[in-house]
């Protein structure tokens, strides 16, 4: 079952749908941001191995290089030079994330309702509340053990299904707009 937050009415002026909480910390950040860190590595690797294909390619004689596919060359550095960098901005900003996650792991307790959560915040810079409706955030995917609510392509709120009730879980899948292995963006 979710746990059960204050019982003092919301704001919402409804008789909320789910209440839970959750907690977001460096551990959880990484398992989101795993993949990610995968594919912009390997989006990095190769934007390298376009460079070293270039040198290569450039470092021959002269006389090899008038008679070289000069666009070949300008595409191999402009790939190279485009892909290593992009890769390594976005492993930055994974890591980036990852890291504040560690240090500013904090607790989120949500109500649900039917167009929107309120978000209360807790963590050592004290307590926060924030209304969000369903329709702001980025995606909303089911996955086998949790919601995973992407407020920006970083963000995520992830709502774990051990914690709700079936009633619970299929009352999100309603008002999320989600099938039981569906992803879908909003």
């Amino acid at each position: 079952m979710s746990d059960i937050i204050d019982e003092k009415p919301t704001e919402m002026g409804e008789e909320p749908l789910v209440r839970t909480s959750f907690s977001v910390n460096g551990r959880t950040q990484w398992e989101f941001s795993r993949a990610l860190l995968v594919y912009s590595g390997a989006v990095t690797l190769i934007g390298i191995a376009l460079l070293i294909s270039y040198f290569i390619l450039s470092a021959e004689s002269r006389d090899a290089l008038i008679n070289m596919n000069l666009a070949l060359l300008l595409t191999l550095l402009c790939m190279g030079s485009l892909l290593s960098l992009a890769g390594l901005a976005v492993t930055g900003v994974l890591i980036g994330n990852i890291v504040r996650a560690a240090r500013n792991s904090g607790s989120y307790s949500c109500t649900f309702s039917e167009e929107e959560m309120i978000v209360c915040t807790e963590n050592e810079k004290g307590e926060t509340e924030e209304t969000l409706r369903y329709s702001e955030f980025k995606k909303i995917k089911e996955t086998k053990r949790r919601f995973l609510l992407y407020r920006t392509g970083t963000i995520v709120y992830p709502v774990e299904k051990g914690e709700l009730s079936e009633d619970e879980i299929a009352a999100l899948r309603r008002v999320f707009l989600v099938g039981k292995s569906t992803k879908i963006n909003h």
